[in-house]
């Protein structure tokens, strides 16, 4: 068995409206392994938060199959049920409007995933937030909330990690060290992250640009 190896075979989404159809993946193919941080980038409307929203599970394919860890993960076949389910147990997204619970603090933020209280102080320490346990969400900074949205997916300690362009909110400094600090956490893990940045792509250990639906170019900076 391949351990923690996301693999898209023959990918294809397609919206349809009425008499009009737009295809923003067609055969994609693509292969994420296990203490691997890959980015995504690629103009606007090259489909890169579609095909995030695929692999977490948020949307079906029109067509093809996505497997994890050597098994069949969800295919076109499957329903939003199914997909709910596999979220849950396997997936921490973190999207570009932070998703968090406004009205709770920063801690309960964390605790709700499950961690302990040990756990979740530790992860807000690393965050630079600990001193904001106690404040509620809707009280943070536009660079707070991210951190904790992302201190939330650590918390959740899942196998895959899925980040929709979740440092645009960072200065240059604290995306470098919440970066690194973040390499402890997802070794174990399969690790896609969406960002635009050249600092915040140049090291990581693969780079797929897309371009309508297509990776036109995988390697590193």
């Amino acid at each position: 068995m391949i351990n923690n190896e996301l693999q898209v075979k023959n990918l294809t989404k397609e919206f349809s409206e009425k008499e009009n159809s737009f295809v923003v993946f067609k055969d994609a193919n693509l292969v994420f392994k296990m203490n691997e941080i890959s980015f995504i980038c690629g103009r606007s409307g090259s489909g890169k938060t579609t095909l995030l929203t695929i692999l977490g599970g948020l949307s079906l394919p029109t067509s093809g199959e996505i497997s994890f860890n050597g098994n069949e993960y969800f295919s076109s076949k499957d329903n939003l049920n199914k997909l709910d389910i596999l979220r849950s147990q396997f997936v921490s997204f973190v999207f570009q409007d932070f998703n968090l619970i406004s009205d709770f603090t920063s801690l309960d933020n964390l605790l709700i995933t499950g961690c302990s209280k040990e756990e979740a102080l530790n992860i807000l320490n690393i965050i630079d937030l600990k001193d904001k346990e106690k404040l509620r969400a809707k009280f943070l900074s536009g660079g707070e909330k991210q951190r904790l949205a992302i201190a939330r997916a650590i918390a959740k300690n899942p196998e895959i990690y899925i980040f929709d362009d979740s440092f645009s909110a960072l200065d240059y400094k604290t995306d470098a060290v919440l970066r690194e600090e973040l390499k402890k956490y997802m070794k174990d893990a399969t690790s896609l992250i969406v960002a635009q940045r050249i600092g915040t792509i140049m090291n990581a250990d693969k780079i797929i640009v897309l371009d309508n639906g297509t990776s036109v170019g995988v390697g590193t900076h």
